[in-house]
């Protein structure tokens, strides 16, 4: 009926006709759809290591707020809590912590010494129009 050759219906087109985006999106969605469990895997490990670090870094975070919170009741010399509440600062700014909130909400229970705090805020606008 249709000769010696294999018959094939062509209902869709074949790569070489195809745009070449679409011929990469296809060629990118197979390769998504297959099942390879080394990559499962990885993932795995990616999730929980990041779970991992969510956990260590949250754990930071309540280490710097009870230092903050200790500095403003301490009895140490003004100037050691005033640079030691410097540095539990900046460190709560890069673990990416709102600290100013957290000071808006400690001074509106009356938990921050209000003395130390101006002078704090004094000292940091000078840090930052020396830069």
């Amino acid at each position: 009926m249709y000769g010696s050759y294999n018959y094939r219906p062509t209902t869709f087109p074949t790569t070489t006709t195809m745009s070449s985006s679409l011929n990469q999106h296809i060629q990118h969605t197979q390769q998504r759809n297959q099942h390879n469990p080394h990559n499962n895997n990885i993932t795995i490990k990616k999730i929980m290591s990041e779970q991992e670090d969510f956990k260590k870094r949250e754990e930071l975070i309540n280490n710097y707020k009870s230092c903050f919170d200790q500095l403003q009741i301490s009895t140490e010399d003004f100037k050691k809590r005033l640079r030691s509440l410097n540095r539990v600062y900046k460190e709560l700014q890069r673990l990416g912590f709102d600290i100013e909130t957290y000071i808006h909400k400690q001074n509106e229970k009356k938990l921050i010494n209000q003395k130390l705090m101006d002078e704090f805020r004094r000292v940091l606008k000078l840090l930052n129009h020396s830069k």
